[in-house]
């Protein structure tokens, strides 16, 4: 059985994917229509398409990214796959969600020292989130990367990049064994990525569970403040809403996420007036959320 992430080692999807089977080793996270659990390992891809064919193709469970604290959705999980086929229901279903608090470490090889010409490599979002970080320590050479884990990795592989400096999540400075100059490199902190894991079977009827959906609407006053009233009219509270623009002035599909699993006696109602309400409707899957966001233990 596999866990398909995006790579390389040391991403966030990479740590959301050990978060997720250490969930599956200590049975507090159930995967739908699965008995017996052995031989789990994860598989890393090279792109979030690379993860959705091979999740497809090979009937194996992944982990994506579906939304950041500041950032809003993820386009490469929304566009990239739940607007590709628009079907009235997913070939993959969403059975789970991890919520990853997004940090910055400064890391350099084992027994180097950092100086004001050291060059910092790293993703340019992360280079952007850090900035104030590394001018207080009068750092002026950044070199962009395609990824904070490939910086990583170019440090400690590659011996042209031996002097240089990286930031990378805590998990990737363990990944590559990389020594941690500073921690807390960000600006801002609260950062959370969160992650959907995403299967073939969907989850049965649960107390605390979530949906999460996208809907189109339809072309006429009030559409919107219908589809989202047969929530608040149930007292279920929506955790998410987001507007896709669809490419053509005015058109527009929402993702919603809202507290209760769509097979409940609410959920079953408030799908029910979203039918009635909306143009189309994409189930996506509902999921036992989440009770807390992982804290990650850093030395400040």
């Amino acid at each position: 059985m596999k866990i398909l992430a995006l790579g390389p080692a040391g991403t966030n999807g990479h740590e959301a994917a050990h978060q997720i089977l250490r969930r599956i080793n200590e049975k507090s996270l159930v995967l739908p229509g699965e008995t017996t659990i052995s031989n789990i390992s994860i598989d890393l891809c090279d792109s979030h398409a690379t993860v959705f064919k091979r999740a497809v193709d090979e009937r194996c469970y992944c982990v994506v990214p579906i939304e950041n604290s500041i950032k809003g959705l993820v386009d490469d999980t929304i566009r990239g796959f739940w607007l590709r086929y628009p079907l009235d229901r997913t070939v993959l279903s969403v059975i789970g969600e991890v919520n990853m608090p997004i940090e910055h470490v400064l890391v350099m090889r084992q027994g180097e020292v950092l100086m004001p010409t050291t060059p910092v490599l790293s993703h340019p979002q992360a280079l952007a989130q850090c900035s104030e970080s590394l001018k207080s320590l009068g750092l002026i050479r950044s070199v962009p990367t395609n990824s904070t884990a490939g910086a990583g990795e170019m440090v400690a592989r590659e011996d042209r990049h031996g002097l240089s400096a990286a930031i990378v999540s805590p998990f990737a400075s363990t990944v590559y064994r990389l020594q941690v100059i500073k921690n807390h490199m960000e600006d801002i902190r609260g950062n959370v990525t969160r992650f959907h894991l995403l299967g073939h079977r969907p989850c049965p009827v649960m107390d605390g569970g979530k949906t999460a959906l996208i809907f189109w609407t339809k072309d006429q006053p009030g559409a919107l403040w219908s589809a989202l009233g047969a929530i608040a009219t149930n007292g279920v509270n929506m955790t998410s809403v987001h507007s896709l623009p669809l490419g053509t002035p005015g058109e527009y599909a929402f993702y919603i996420e809202f507290d209760e699993h769509s097979r409940t006696r609410k959920g079953f109602d408030i799908m029910e007036k979203l039918t009635n309400s909306a143009d189309r409707i994409l189930w996506l899957g509902s999921f036992p959320q989440e009770s807390a966001i992982l804290e990650r233990k850093v030395q400040a």
